[in-house]
């Protein structure tokens, strides 16, 4: 994954967030996909780029628009994801809803 430039997610059924679109974020990837459940935090970030399946050529055209420099993809990625998909983000919002119901 280090090598690639870019992760194509191509799906022809919905598809939950998976771990592989954190790690590309996590390595500085830009992530051209479809769209995916529970994806929605992730139109913020400037490496994701989302699309239905006959898209996906101008999709990757858009992505030309981006930030080229893999730094910047990187930080934008890691700062993405540390600022809400940790475990002690994650685990804290799980609480403050199974508290809230009693």
């Amino acid at each position: 994954m280090y090598e690639s430039d870019i992760l194509i997610q191509a799906y022809s059924q919905p598809e939950g967030l998976t771990t592989v679109t954190l790690e590309g974020l996590a390595t500085g990837l830009l992530i051209v996909t479809t769209p995916l459940s529970g994806g929605e935090d992730l139109e913020r970030c400037v490496n994701y780029i989302s699309g239905n399946l006959g898209e996906l050529p101008d999709l990757l055209l858009r992505s030309r628009a981006l930030p080229k420099s893999r730094t910047e993809l990187l930080a934008s990625g890691r700062d993405f994801i540390e600022a809400g998909l940790t475990w002690d983000s994650i685990a804290q919002k799980l609480i403050a809803q199974d508290y809230s119901k009693f």
